[in-house]
């Protein structure tokens, strides 16, 4: 994403806007820039139901679609939904600002009628395009807000060609498009209408069953997750002779799932691992793995230690050392420094674990705490930053992870804001009290956070 300039000239000196990959810095009064953010979105499903279909899997069709929807704030600061429905021909059943909440929204999804029929695609398409993301609807998509459109089939189009045409004239005009195959479908045809790359975009089950099967990833690469966030992130792990070696498995395996939803590298997210037993290791510093490939064949060569649960000292090492800024692979200055504890128990010294986890909040650290099984829920408070809701988490048992990924990713990148940067919406703001020439904004602004720019 690029720097964007809004420039307003009051007398000779420049309001100025800034929008960072992620982060907006604004000058007060000038905070209605649009950035495309996390979970701010104009998202159209194209819902095939041709005769093919049949009544009770049209069910299952609106049920997967709610489910989706769920996932995501829905208002005007964040993301609205539209439904276009197509048998013979196509027609737009609500438009993306029709339904701001999301329960009126879920609603009226419950209440589409199925109609059977051919499958005009390529009329679908077109409805998507010329309708609901038409700037002159003023019920339609958002200037400045990325167009989504993800068209859902069970079968080839009535005319392939009409299609893959519709698809290519949708995607030049900047809607991103997402293909969903169900049953029989055309492989090839589904990449002729999604955008690249096929493996984000293109997705495919056997039955109307089976929706659950791809609906995370759905979501994630719709959302594409952290891309446009920066931030430095520990996962401190919990190895003590509690854990056994399978459960360990399994904890790697949910780091590797979590470190996979963010974009790495300089200009992006980098992570780094402590585990804890008798004592706290370093297993790699930030900066040492900078692309995805290289960071989860990291994780998953991590060895299990057993031992003891030094807590304490894990989040004295995640403060003294990974986050040195005398450490060259550790956190960056400017940057958000992230550590997420994981433990299955109590920690060897509670009261010491306590007076660690205060040293590192007071240092800048924000703290998520993770428990699993029959861990103390008081003392993942007294670890992790307020609020409780969005920094304490808790899972039965080992395999029970993914019931708190995509909302531990969200909390994560909710506060990926700088320090001393407000959070308005799903953005960053700088807020400025002056206006000053170019030139100082320039400088000032790549001096409040390494992306800044005008």
């Amino acid at each position: 994403m690029q720097g964007v300039v809004v420039v307003s000239l009051v007398g000779f000196s420049v309001v100025w806007t800034v929008v960072l990959s992620g982060y907006t810095a604004a000058s007060a009064g000038l905070s209605n820039s649009t950035d495309c953010e996390i979970y701010a979105g104009d998202i159209v499903f194209v819902l095939d139901e041709s005769g093919s279909i049949k009544k009770e899997n049209w069910e299952k069709v609106l049920a997967f679609v709610q489910d989706v929807v769920q996932t995501f704030d829905i208002g005007p600061d964040n993301t609205y939904f539209g439904v276009v429905t197509f048998g013979n021909g196509a027609q737009k059943q609500f438009d993306l600002q029709s339904f701001p909440t999301r329960d009126g929204l879920v609603e009226a999804i419950g209440n589409i009628s199925y109609g059977g029929g051919g499958t005009d695609t390529a009329k679908a398409i077109d409805v998507l395009r010329l309708t609901m993301f038409n700037p002159k609807n003023e019920k339609g998509g958002r200037p400045g807000i990325p167009h989504i459109g993800i068209v859902l089939t069970d079968g080839l189009s009535t005319e392939r060609e009409a299609t893959q045409q519709s698809a290519k004239e949708a995607r030049d005009s900047g809607i991103i498009l997402f293909a969903v195959g169900v049953g029989h479908t055309d492989y090839e045809e589904l990449r002729g209408i999604a955008s690249d790359p096929d493996d984000s975009h293109v997705f495919h089950v056997n039955d109307f069953s089976s929706f659950q099967l791809i609906h995370d990833k759905l979501v994630r690469d719709v959302c594409h997750d952290c891309e446009i966030y920066a931030g430095d992130i520990v996962f401190a792990l919990d190895e003590s002779g509690s854990i056994e070696k399978d459960d360990w498995e399994k904890v790697l395996a949910f780091v590797q799932d979590v470190v996979q939803t963010f974009d790495i590298g300089p200009d992006n997210t980098y992570f780094g691992v402590v585990t804890f037993g008798n004592g706290a290791q370093r297993q790699f510093d930030l900066q040492s793995f900078p692309t995805r490939d290289g960071l989860v064949e990291a994780i998953g060569n991590i060895s299990y230690g057993g031992g003891r649960t030094d807590t304490a000292k894990a989040i004295d090492v995640l403060r003294v050392t990974m986050f040195n800024p005398k450490n060259e692979k550790g956190g960056r200055p400017g940057i958000p420094h992230i550590g997420i504890i994981l433990t299955d128990g109590l920690s060897t010294e509670r009261e010491a674990t306590q007076q660690s986890a205060k040293e590192a909040r007071d240092s800048g650290i924000i703290l998520f705490a993770v428990g699993v099984g029959h861990t103390d829920y008081e003392e993942l408070r007294g670890i992790a930053s307020d609020p409780d809701d969005s920094h304490v988490f808790h899972v039965n048992d080992f395999s029970s992870f993914q019931f708190i990924h995509d909302k531990l990713v969200r909390d994560v990148c909710h506060d990926l804001c700088p320090k001393d940067w407000k959070r308005i919406g799903n953005k960053c703001f700088f807020l400025s009290s002056y206006q000053t020439s170019c030139l100082q904004a320039s400088k000032r602004c790549t001096a409040l956070h390494y992306k800044a720019r005008l």
